[in-house]
């Protein structure tokens, strides 16, 4: 059976991405972390009218890490 029929497109970078984040900023509460990121993500999209949800979640990381690593 082949896996990319099992996920929803662009769901693999999205997982990539924020578990990137997870890892960089080696949060105390993952939980709250990950509602924050997403909650941000969801944000950056709408206001950025990307079409490409592969675009979104790299394009949002590219960002965050460069305010994280500050």
């Amino acid at each position: 059976m082949d896996s990319q029929g099992l996920c929803p497109y662009g769901i693999k970078s999205l997982i990539e991405c924020v578990s990137r984040a997870t890892l960089i900023a080696q949060p105390g509460d993952i939980p709250n972390f990950l509602a924050e990121y997403l909650s941000e993500l969801v944000s950056f999209r709408d206001s950025n009218h990307e079409t490409n949800v592969k675009d979104v979640s790299f394009h949002y990381e590219e960002l965050w890490g460069k305010f994280a690593l500050l």
